[in-house]
């Protein structure tokens, strides 16, 4: 991390057109309310959008499990074996937990 990396979130009332949610990789519609993020780090420039129940959870699951810079919860990208992150997305986001096609737990 350089001395010029920085970081911004805001909050978009009504997308102006459709994106997609870097948490979950579904489509955010048009006209919805979104999260968007903008920075630099290391050189790079970076800006995505995000459902804002995709990145509440994150940041929720990244407080529990201190996650946080370059271990930040993409779960998109996760392996359900290196977190076992999916019971607890069913049973604390269940939106997320859909949008991601996290299987339902069956009750015996």
């Amino acid at each position: 991390m350089s001395f010029d990396d920085f970081h911004s979130t805001k909050e978009i009332r009504r997308t102006r057109k459709v994106h997609i949610c870097e948490q979950c990789g579904r489509p955010i519609s048009f006209g919805s309310a979104a999260r968007a993020a903008a920075g630099k780090y290391d050189g790079n420039f970076y800006s995505i959008h995000m459902h804002i129940e995709c990145d509440d959870a994150a940041r929720e699951f990244a407080k529990l499990n201190d996650l946080w810079g370059e271990d930040w919860p993409w779960f998109r990208d996760m392996e359900n074996s290196e977190f076992e992150h999916h019971a607890w997305l069913r049973v604390n986001h269940p939106i997320v937990a859909d949008r991601l096609g996290v299987e339902k737990v069956r009750v015996a």
